[in-house]
């Protein structure tokens, strides 16, 4: 079960990689190569942001329960669990001004929330791999 969710949350991350950084910061206008992406209509940057918000979200919501998991399994200790806390907060708050940039067509604070959301798997990592322990 806890190798399932770990396999997820690392796959949940790469989408994330791969959406914000082929999304967001990959707007150049260029033309779609394949003639099954000429047919589909761009998304919108708008569209795209938010796409990398919502997947950055759920990459941090499945990461925070896996960690949640161990922390109730007795597998880390209260001093770990706070920090992780701490990079989730720094995570919360970059994904919130993002989300109220991307309302007025900013998008300059989307790759922040990539930021603090790899920040948070760096440290949580070593953790989830080894079940509790670093």
């Amino acid at each position: 079960m806890r190798k399932a969710l770990v396999r997820k949350v690392f796959a949940l991350a790469i989408l994330t990689a791969i959406f914000l950084i082929a999304g967001c910061a990959g707007q150049t206008g260029n033309a779609p190569s394949a003639p099954s992406q000429q047919a589909a209509a761009p998304e919108s940057p708008r569209t795209v942001a938010y796409k990398s918000l919502a997947t950055a979200n759920k990459t941090y919501t499945a990461t925070m329960k896996s960690f949640a998991d161990l922390y109730r399994q007795k597998l880390i200790d209260d001093q770990i669990k706070a920090k992780a806390i701490e990079y989730g907060r720094d995570f919360q708050r970059a994904y919130n001004k993002a989300l109220d940039a991307a309302e007025n067509d900013d998008f300059s604070s989307v790759s922040a929330v990539s930021v603090a959301l790899a920040d948070l798997l760096d440290f949580v990592q070593p953790y989830l791999i080894k079940g509790g322990a670093k």
